[in-house]
């Protein structure tokens, strides 16, 4: 499954967090939106929820947060009732089996809307977002009303596979290694562009855990360096 839909991932990584960096992305002058939580699939997953009518779920990119559709929230809000969850790890959200793969991801957003009761919502995901909302469109049929997806296309080739690689070497520099991430390559990572994971890090902190950004990128590195 991770073959056939992550070719755009890299470059919609590195966009995402440069938007989210320069702010293009962030919450300022947006109005605070409360932090819920439900149970599904073994999570605490945190969510926020705007507006009223037909339920839409946006679904962030890797190593990002819901946080990300903060400018498209306020219009969608006019008609539909926005609802953006963190996913496994990331954000609020908890992950206590340090588990990932887009199946996995995918069983979580629909126990996620099973507990909310959602009927036919609109999955809407981008990057990572856009593979998982695939993915439970091929998994769970009757689910959503309709799949409005982004950043994830199917590879036409090996030069597909060679360009994603190529992406991902060059935004996580100076680690160019596919296999599982130890605490050397991560603070290799950190000294090249200490700004980018010290957001990061804010991003993903958790109680007690303000470096959890290490452990997230440990869990979902084989994930998207996988085939």
């Amino acid at each position: 499954m991770s073959i056939l839909f992550r070719m755009a991932r890299a470059a919609a990584f590195m966009f995402l967090m440069l938007s989210l960096i320069t702010g293009m992305t962030g919450r300022a002058g947006a109005e605070e939106q409360e932090v819920k939580h439900v149970l599904a699939n073994g999570l605490n997953i945190a969510y926020t929820e705007q507006g009223e009518g037909p339920a839409i779920v946006l679904i962030h990119g890797g190593g990002l947060t819901s946080a990300m559709w903060a400018k498209q929230i306020p219009a969608l809000a006019k008609k539909y009732r926005v609802i953006t969850p963190d996913t496994r790890g990331h954000g609020k959200t908890d992950n206590p089996s340090h588990r990932f793969g887009y199946s996995l991801l995918a069983d979580d957003v629909a126990a996620f809307c099973k507990a909310l009761d959602l009927k036919k919502p609109v999955l809407m995901g981008y990057s990572d977002g856009g593979i998982i909302a695939l993915t439970v469109g091929i998994a769970y049929p009757e689910l959503a009303g309709a799949l409005v997806i982004g950043g994830a296309v199917p590879p036409s080739g090996q030069a597909d596979l060679d360009h994603y690689f190529a992406g991902m070497k060059a935004f996580y520099a100076p680690v160019t290694k596919r296999s599982a991430l130890t605490d050397d390559d991560l603070d290799a990572m950190y000294a090249a562009s200490p700004e980018g994971w010290n957001f990061m890090a804010k991003m993903h902190a958790k109680p007690g855990q303000p470096d959890y950004w290490r452990t997230l990128m440990k869990d979902v590195w084989l994930t998207w360096n996988t085939p």
